[in-house]
């Protein structure tokens, strides 16, 4: 996991206080991973953010805390191809 946080890079603040006209997930297929585990962000809150990606959003739960790719990255995998086969 350091090997992951080594990795970080700082975000500019603008993506989170700017506003944002365009909503890409009108327009391309999305997946949705949910952590179950997630501490940061709790399963109804997920479950909620999920919601806003319509009715033809996949998902994929996972037993994982907030960083799946780090501490279940093989399940991880598993369901981001899952993703991709279900939007071809």
């Amino acid at each position: 996991m350091s090997c992951g946080i080594a990795a970080l890079k700082h975000q500019s603040r603008r993506v989170y206080t700017d506003n944002v006209e365009y909503e890409p997930w009108h327009d391309v297929p999305c997946f949705f991973i949910f952590c179950d585990e997630d501490r940061a962000i709790p399963l109804a809150i997920q479950e909620n953010l999920a919601s806003t990606l319509g009715p033809g959003a996949g998902s994929f739960h996972i037993k994982s805390f907030h960083s799946p790719f780090l501490s279940l990255p093989k399940e991880t995998v598993e369901g981001l191809k899952k993703a991709a086969q279900d939007s071809s």
